[in-house]
């Protein structure tokens, strides 16, 4: 629906002003249709069971809901909070910094840019290894968390490295394919190392709200916000939009040595890292960066019209990707626990098998 209603924009059928009102629709239209898709998974798998009536509690329910349903919100908000501080203090600092008021809403506009990327990387990069976090709550046992986290963190790292290289890599053809111009590149590179640091600090805070430990959390993602609008007062007014980068990088990384520190008093473990292969991980960045920097020496992508640089970045995201997680496989980065979380986790297997044997 969004793309639709963007594409009757750009050819002036609709008003630039209705995106917002049809973008709130299409989360509603999605969230309905995600509910019936699941009723109807839910009732095509139903067996027939002995149905025993029982007391619902509904405090319980509630209580749930309101307090353990906004401590794991806030938990997946971090991003969106820690951006919040930009509303308030990129452009009176933008303007500090030397920029007039028009030239410093446009390049607040430009750092927005950065903002759905970086989503899209969060979600690629914690996505997988949350899946992992529901076994940690069904088996307490001391043994079994220590080992599902690192699990859990090692795959968090993987996919979220991987994510952010990449992106900082192609960011000048990203920006000109979606934006028709390479403003803020070098400032929306460094604005990229947020995905790593936000996609292991929403999946370390997923593990110990799985452990029961809730509220510490929210008082630290507070405290960051706070020391993100600090940082941004001190920075902007001397490196300009660079500077709303290095306060977001800042604060986030200090929240998760934070984050960090906290978990590893919780989960007795030498290492919260221990099943992380950093061999396997740097080989496998190291690849994927000489790939696509050889892509892009060779072919140079400033000339292209925007519908061949489209299919041009489409191609090197998908390749790059490959590559990346063809070699973690070939030097067996992952375990069967963290390949099961992967959409066609059988060929996965199947592939680390053939990539791994020795060959006669």
């Amino acid at each position: 629906m969004i793309i639709y209603v963007c594409y009757l924009i750009y050819v002036n059928h609709l008003d630039v002003y209705k995106i917002g009102d049809i973008g709130a629709l299409a989360t509603i239209i999605g969230m309905i249709v995600a509910i019936l898709f699941l009723l109807f998974t839910y009732w095509s798998q139903k067996k027939d069971v002995h149905q025993k009536i029982f007391k619902i509690p509904w405090t319980y329910y509630a209580r749930s809901l309101l307090f353990f349903g906004l401590v794991t919100a806030l938990n997946h908000m971090v991003f969106i909070i820690i951006q919040f501080g930009d509303v308030f203090t990129l452009i009176p600092n933008l303007m500090t910094y030397g920029f007039s008021l028009e030239k410093a809403m446009v390049w607040k506009g430009i750092y927005d840019r950065g903002v759905p990327l970086i989503q899209l990387g969060i979600v690629i990069g914690s996505s997988f290894a949350v899946a992992l976090i529901p076994s940690i709550s069904a088996n307490k046992n001391t043994t079994n968390v220590s080992k599902t986290t690192q699990h859990v963190l090692a795959l968090c790292f993987y996919i979220a490295g991987g994510a952010t290289i990449g992106i900082i890599v192609l960011f000048p053809e990203i920006n000109l394919l979606l934006f028709q111009d390479m403003e803020g590149t070098i400032s929306l590179r460094m604005f990229a190392l947020s995905i790593i640091f936000i996609s292991m600090i929403v999946t370390m805070n997923a593990i110990m709200q799985s452990l029961g430990y809730m509220f510490r959390t929210v008082v630290y993602i507070l405290i960051t916000f706070l020391l993100k609008l600090m940082l941004n007062i001190l920075f902007i007014p001397h490196f300009g939009l660079v500077g709303a980068s290095y306060a977001t990088v800042i604060s986030l990384s200090l929240l998760f040595v934070f984050t960090y520190y906290h978990l590893k008093k919780i989960v007795p473990s030498r290492s919260l890292f221990f099943g992380l292969k950093g061999t396997a991980f740097l080989i496998a960045n190291g690849c994927m960066g000489i790939y696509l920097i050889i892509w892009k020496y060779l072919f140079t992508f400033t000339n292209y019209p925007r519908t061949k640089l489209l299919f041009y970045v489409v191609f090197l995201v998908v390749s790059g990707a490959t590559v990346y997680f063809i070699i973690l496989l070939r030097f067996k980065a992952f375990n069967d626990e963290q390949i099961n979380t992967f959409p066609f986790s059988t060929f996965v297997r199947k592939l680390s098998v053939f990539l791994t044997e020795k060959k006669v």
